[in-house]
């Protein structure tokens, strides 16, 4: 998402914009640069969720919705629950609960590494809803967590449908349930959160862009501008319908 982005946020600006990866430090390494670096406009922040489940576990100390200034939101989405297509034990979310129920803490969900993530938080509220319990195992790369769902090294996968598309239409990997709070269009034959539980507040993925609060208010909406502009352009709008 960052680098198509930033495609069209290049050519507006006629200078090439340069995509750091700061992996470690449970994904906070990129917050820690992007608020010791001068408040000149050059540094900015690609984020997501996680800042601000990370600040609520105490991992980050920066208020995100206080001590930065959103600059863009690139993707709001949500996540799924996914099994093999032909797995024998269960084929939709009604099999999945009754073999989770008469199994209990051995169903093994895969996830990301780092703790205190969103996905951590929307499979605690799923195990409440469904009233069920998951053995979760953690991958530090997606490439890892998909290719242990297709190999039947982990029971079922949480992430979102735009990441794993090749494998809904490969048919290596099929939904069972959606955290959203109705169907959504794409899978109206499958479950939402909502449907099992209608008190839950359902919780989005959110990618996006924070620019330093003490810049210089002329540079702030400058950026504002090209970000916006960035946004509407055809081929990051085609990018996110797409996904």
């Amino acid at each position: 998402m960052a680098r198509t982005f930033l495609q069209q946020v290049s050519k507006n600006l006629g200078v090439p914009v340069i995509v750091v990866n700061k992996p470690g430090g449970n994904a906070t390494l990129g917050f820690n640069d992007f608020w010791t670096a001068p408040a000149d406009g050059y540094t900015l922040l690609q984020y997501n969720d996680d800042g601000v489940t990370h600040y609520v576990s105490g991992i980050l100390k920066q208020n995100p919705t206080k001590d930065y200034i959103p600059l863009a939101i690139g993707q709001v989405v949500y996540s799924q629950i996914y099994i093999r297509k032909n797995d024998p034990r269960f084929h939709d979310w009604e099999s999945f609960v009754k073999y989770a129920k008469a199994h209990p803490g051995e169903v093994t969900l895969g996830n990301i590494a780092q703790r205190g993530n969103l996905e951590e938080v929307q499979a605690v509220q799923l195990e409440k809803a469904g009233n069920i319990k998951f053995r979760q195992i953690s991958f530090d790369k997606p490439s890892e967590r998909y290719a242990a769902l297709v190999g039947g090294h982990v029971d079922a996968l949480l992430e979102q449908p735009g990441d794993v598309a090749p494998y809904l239409k490969s048919g290596d990997m099929k939904p069972i349930i959606s955290f959203t709070d109705t169907r959504p269009q794409e899978f109206q034959d499958i479950p939402c959160l909502k449907d099992l539980d209608p008190s839950v507040k359902n919780v989005y993925k959110v990618r996006g862009f924070y620019m330093n609060p003490k810049m210089s208010r002329d540079k702030q909406e400058y950026l504002l501008d090209v970000f916006k502009k960035a946004y509407e352009s055809k081929e990051f709008q085609n990018y996110i319908n797409d996904k």
